[in-house]
């Protein structure tokens, strides 16, 4: 959205993906944004080590390249650089330092980063709903690593999101193991499924399923006092908000 300031009075002008999305109907759009999704969410379960994150982003770039119009290749540039920074609670100079992404490289990051989010974020409902099962946990703290392993590779901390994915890894041999085996790597995990199962459960409520208000939570829960300070970690992450901010 642009806006102008004429003669003491404020005029806002949409976008170029605005308009050219205007000229599509509601059944295509929805229909594209749909099959996008479909593509994040496949991408994303494929991810269990470094390798995995740079050809599958890859991959499905090219799974969207062909949907993107040279007419509408700029636009959608500026304006999913703009979201996907506020996903991360980056700024977007932050997001391209070093890099230089094109539209369907941004749209499969997005895409993907939502994705995983929304993995995370379903399965804080099913254990609000009372499903704690060390199952669910396990599979709870592997959607958590993977979303964390994302969130950190595109904000390029490279350390945090191979620690993310080592816990991958473990999970994934884990999983063949006795219960009390996945018990016990839950427990080194923290153990704490249920409280921040809770706490992304009252944020998804409040700022109406805001992924970036979700993302940093799932960020601020790797520091080491986030359970000490959970109600001011949850203040904050519903103030950055964009939900929350006045336009």
């Amino acid at each position: 959205m642009l806006t102008l300031y004429l003669s003491g009075s404020v005029t806002k002008l949409p976008s170029v993906t605005t308009i050219l999305s205007a000229t599509q109907s509601k059944e295509k759009q929805a229909s594209l944004q749909s099959w996008r999704d479909k593509i994040g969410h496949e991408a994303a379960e494929k991810i269990t080590k470094e390798a995995d994150v740079a050809d599958i982003l890859k991959k499905t770039a090219e799974d969207f390249k062909p949907q993107i119009s040279e007419q509408r290749r700029k636009g959608i540039t500026i304006e999913k650089t703009k979201e996907l920074a506020q996903q991360l609670n980056i700024s977007e100079a932050q997001l391209t330092k070093g890099k230089s992404l094109n539209a369907e490289e941004l749209i499969a990051r997005e895409s993907v980063l939502r994705a995983a989010t929304e993995k995370v974020r379903d399965i804080s409902e099913k254990i609000n709903k009372g499903d704690d099962s060390t199952g669910t946990k396990l599979v709870y703290q592997e959607a958590i690593q993977r979303q964390l392993a994302l969130q950190k590779s595109f904000s390029g901390a490279r350390a945090e999101a191979g620690r993310s994915l080592r816990i991958l890894r473990e999970i994934a041999d884990v999983k063949t193991l006795k219960e009390a085996a996945q018990e016990r790597l839950i427990k080194q995990l923290g153990g704490r499924e249920k409280e921040l199962a809770e706490a992304i459960g009252k944020l998804d409520k409040l700022t109406d399923g805001d992924v970036a208000s979700i993302n940093k939570l799932l960020a601020d829960s790797t520091k080491s006092n986030f359970f000490d300070k959970i109600g001011e970690f949850w203040t904050n992450a519903i103030l950055s908000s964009p939900k929350t901010h006045l336009v």
